[in-house]
C-alpha cells in the first residue's frame, strides 16, 4: 500500500492521496468494499460538491486508515488529533485538513481490511454517547463546507438533517422525568446559536419535527409534557406485555 501511494505521491504531487477499504464483520466474516465517489485526480471543489452525502453513506471521508497526506500541510497547519474526543475524533481531523487541501487523487483499490467489531464493542461499551459533541463535530463541518464556499442546498439540507438527529438524541437521553433536570438539558441546546440555527423541522418523523418546532420557541414545558407522556405509555406497555 504505501509503495504504492509513494509512487501515485511523486507521479501527481497531490496533498492527499484517499483509497477503498474493505470492511470485514466480524460476527457474519462477510465482506464489504467501500468505494470512492471519484478515480484518478480530482480538486478539492469536485469533493465538496456532495461531500455531505458521501461522508453521511460510506463515512470514507472521516476514515483514518485510508489517506497518505502531504506532511507539509499538517506541520504549517498544527494539525493534529482532540485527545478529548472517543468517537468521530479522525472525521474532526480531516475536517480541518480539508480546509488546506486543493489536491485529492482517488484510488478506487481497496488495500486496508478493515474489522468491523460488534456495535457494543469495548471501545464503546463503557462510554456513555456525547451527542452534542457529535453534533459540534457535524457543525465543524459545517463550517469547513461554508469555508470551502460548497454549503450547496443538498450539503446544507443533510449537515443539517444530521445535526437535529444528534439533538434529538440527546434530548431522549436527558429525559428521566426529573423536570427541572430535564430542562437545564434544554437549555444548553437552546443557548447555542450554531445548534439552533441548524435544527431541521423537516425530517420524516413526526415526533421529532413537533419536537423541533417547539425547540424553536422556547416551549421547554411542552416538549416535556410530550416527552412524560410519551414514555409514560411505553413504560406501561413494556409492563403489560411482561
Amino acid at each position: 500500500m504505501l509503495l504504492d501511494l509513494v509512487d501515485l505521491s511523486d507521479k501527481y504531487n497531490t496533498d492527499i492521496i484517499m483509497t477503498a477499504i474493505k470492511k470485514i464483520d466480524l460476527k457474519s466474516n462477510k465482506s464489504k468494499e467501500i468505494t470512492l465517489p471519484f478515480s484518478g485526480l480530482k480538486s478539492i471543489d469536485d469533493m465538496m460538491v456532495n461531500f455531505a452525502q458521501v461522508q453521511k453513506e460510506t463515512g470514507i471521508y472521516g476514515c483514518v486508515s485510508n489517506k497518505f497526506i502531504r506532511k507539509s500541510i499538517i506541520d504549517e497547519h498544527n494539525l493534529k488529533f482532540d485527545k478529548k474526543l472517543w468517537l468521530a475524533e479522525d472525521l474532526d481531523f480531516y475536517l480541518g485538513l480539508y480546509k488546506y487541501i486543493t489536491s485529492v487523487y482517488f484510488c478506487n483499490k481497496a488495500y486496508y481490511y478493515y474489522v468491523q467489531e460488534a456495535e457494543n464493542s469495548s471501545t464503546t461499551s463503557d462510554k456513555k454517547h456525547d451527542y452534542l459533541q457529535q453534533a459540534e463535530i457535524i457543525i465543524k463541518e459545517k463550517e469547513m463546507l461554508d469555508y470551502k464556499k460548497a454549503l450547496n442546498k443538498n450539503n446544507l439540507e443533510i449537515v443539517n438533517s444530521v445535526i437535529t438527529n444528534f439533538i434529538m438524541s440527546y434530548i431522549h437521553q436527558q429525559f428521566n422525568y426529573k423536570y427541572h433536570q430535564f430542562i437545564t438539558g434544554l437549555d444548553v441546546i437552546i443557548n447555542n446559536d450554531k445548534f439552533m440555527t441548524s435544527i431541521d423541522c423537516s425530517c420524516n418523523n413526526k415526533f421529532t419535527n413537533k419536537v423541533m418546532k417547539l425547540l424553536l420557541k422556547d416551549k421547554k414545558t411542552s416538549i416535556y409534557i410530550l416527552f412524560f407522556i410519551r414514555t409514560l405509555l411505553r413504560d406501561i406497555y413494556r409492563k403489560v406485555k411482561e
